[in-house]
């Protein structure tokens, strides 16, 4: 009988290994093992290291389930964070006459981690899908909601300026709770809102999450202003807590979707 070739017995070891060969083919390589070292030594390898041809599949895809465990884990960490903080200041800022002002003041680096964290979670994620009409019309009503806030804020300012005794047929001195009820209720439709962009991002793979930031952005402007009511005991106090607050989170705002549309496109040209 011809001599097999170890080319053709080498091709073979993968299916030997994982006992996957006809009982032919077993005796073939077997009897070239005998005569031959080399041969020997490659399926000696392959055994103690798991190296085969079924197993390397295995090895591969273990390796892309761990990669995507790990990814996902990263972005509902990210997420949760963000969830967590949201909801930390909303519960905040419904607790009437609690006074915390260097708590107040760390809003913007707040805000800042959330949009890191946020762009923490858009790296090594393609989007499947681009966004759609809902999610478009939803970031229309967010920015409907910011110009409510800020208008509401400069009506209240300039009527307490100009002297009015009352405000929506309220006393000055008495709309506290009727501005933070109105600032309460903007809080929860962006916190819902931030919530419908979450599930569109994570189950539909929708690229929206430009849109999440600017919508986040909302969020931290009405909580801010609900829980710096609880500080606020002069108009000077209002009007200095209010811009810089104002100022600073639209700023960072700003650059965290400029962030994610650059790292949108990226990742598309990718």
């Amino acid at each position: 009988m011809e001599k097999i070739s170890c080319d053709i017995i080498q091709d073979l070891i993968p299916s030997y290994v994982d006992e996957l060969c006809s009982e032919d083919t077993r005796r073939l390589v077997e009897e070239h093992l005998r005569d031959c070292g080399e041969c020997g030594q490659i399926v000696t390898l392959c055994r103690n290291n798991g190296v085969s041809a079924m197993r390397m599949e295995q090895k591969s895809l273990d390796g892309l389930r761990k990669i995507k465990w790990l990814t996902n884990f990263k972005d509902m960490s990210c997420y949760g964070i963000i969830l967590f903080v949201l909801v930390w200041l909303m519960v905040w800022m419904l607790a009437a006459g609690y006074r915390d002002f260097l708590f107040e003041m760390t809003h913007p680096l707040a805000f800042t981690i959330c949009v890191l964290l946020e762009l923490l979670s858009g790296l090594g994620n393609k989007a499947k899908k681009k966004s759609g009409k809902m999610e478009y019309i939803l970031g229309a009503i967010s920015l409907v909601m910011d110009a409510l806030l800020i208008g509401l804020f400069c009506y209240f300012v300039v009527r307490i300026r100009n002297g009015a005794e009352t405000i929506f047929g309220v006393e000055v001195s008495k709309c506290g709770p009727l501005l933070l009820t109105q600032i309460g209720l903007i809080a929860g439709i962006q916190i819902a809102i931030w919530l419908f962009y979450l599930y569109g991002i994570i189950k539909q793979g929708i690229n929206c999450k430009w849109l999440m930031c600017f919508n986040m952005m909302g969020c931290f402007l009405a909580l801010s202003y609900g829980v710096g009511l609880h500080s606020m005991d002069h108009f000077q106090t209002v009007m200095s807590y209010y811009m810089q607050m104002t100022v600073e989170i639209l700023i960072v705002g700003a650059v965290g979707i400029a962030a994610n549309i650059l790292i949108s496109k990226d990742f598309k040209k990718k």
